[in-house]
């Protein structure tokens, strides 16, 4: 298994830009100004359930950065999020396939489970948001 120490700072950045813009994406494709929080706490609730819950050591350490940029307020911007998110998913996954396909799998299920998540957290998934994770895991692979 992987962990953070085997990826170099810039493999690093494009994983967790791939977390971070899930949330940003599924949040921002369909948000209604109390969806947003709601959908906000129950991203934080899931990255943080990950960090010492998920079994695969990768899904770990990005859940702890995750969670780490949270909290210092460090978000990728939110303007014209989608296609740079659908990249750097695309990117890891390939990234991941290369390097650690041992991981793929988990981080492709962290992934996905992060954006229904928040899809699902402000009362049901909307078409909108229901787009927006096929298009993730179409990104994915």
């Amino acid at each position: 298994m992987a962990t953070k120490s085997d990826f170099t700072a810039e493999e690093w950045n494009v994983l967790q830009m791939a977390t971070t813009g899930t949330v940003l994406y599924l949040s921002t494709i369909d948000a209604g100004f109390w969806d947003t929080f709601k959908e906000a706490g129950h991203a934080g609730k899931f990255v943080a359930s990950q960090v010492t819950g998920a079994p695969n050591l990768l899904v770990r350490d990005l859940a702890h950065d995750a969670r780490a940029d949270y909290a210092k307020g460090e978000k990728p911007n939110a303007n014209d999020i989608v296609t740079p998110t659908l990249e750097h998913i695309a990117a890891a996954a390939a990234m991941l396939a290369e390097k650690a396909p041992e991981d793929l799998e988990a981080f492709k299920g962290f992934i996905v489970s992060l954006a229904e998540t928040v899809a699902e957290a402000a009362g049901g998934v909307s078409d909108i948001e229901a787009g927006a994770v096929f298009k993730i895991k179409e990104a994915l692979g």
